[in-house]
């Protein structure tokens, strides 16, 4: 397949600094994984080390760490792997890839549903979390909590309306 006849060269400038950007975004993104990962073992560490806290609230928190970094790897084995798709597998030029990245394929559905499901998950996950730590703090007044919780159910809902919209406009558009 070649470059379709219409693209100047300033669109090819443009084309090349995107896949750029995204080459170098999922780079950095695999890199700050490692820091991630240092994080976690400190921090069970920590968990594991500390005698105040029970023996409930302490698997409660492995479980909510664990899970969040769990999501957080998943999300970036799917971003690693639609990268790989799309400048290796789809790679013939520079409009092929940019094609698959920006959305024109069945892999960037997948990639964008995978990113959008984590999200919401992880999301939910550290803001209960947080909601539980102040409801605890606060000596369990509603008042306190009620404004982080609206926010949380709001930010889902919103994450998941965008996730649904963009792979529903990817898959109208795989399907013309």
């Amino acid at each position: 397949m070649s470059l379709p006849p219409d693209l100047t060269d300033d669109d090819i400038h443009a084309i090349f600094e995107s896949l750029d950007v995204y080459l170098n975004t999922t780079i950095l993104q695999a890199l700050t994984h490692r820091l991630y990962t240092g994080i976690l073992i400190v921090t069970f560490w920590s968990i594991f080390r500390s005698t105040k806290n029970s023996t409930v609230g302490r698997c409660i928190m492995v479980l909510a760490i664990s899970s969040l970094y769990v999501l957080a790897s998943v999300a970036l084995g799917e971003v690693w792997a639609f990268t790989h798709h799309a400048f290796i597998d789809e790679g013939q030029n520079c409009y092929t890839v940019y094609s698959e990245l920006n959305g024109f394929s069945p892999m960037s559905t997948q990639a964008t549903l995978a990113a959008g499901i984590t999200s919401c998950i992880s999301t939910v996950i550290a803001d209960s979390s947080l909601i539980w730590r102040c409801w605890i703090l606060w000596g369990r007044r509603w008042l306190v909590v009620i404004i982080p919780i609206l926010c949380t159910i709001l930010g889902t809902v919103l994450k998941a309306i965008e996730s649904y919209t963009l792979a529903s406009k990817a898959l109208m558009i795989f399907r013309l």
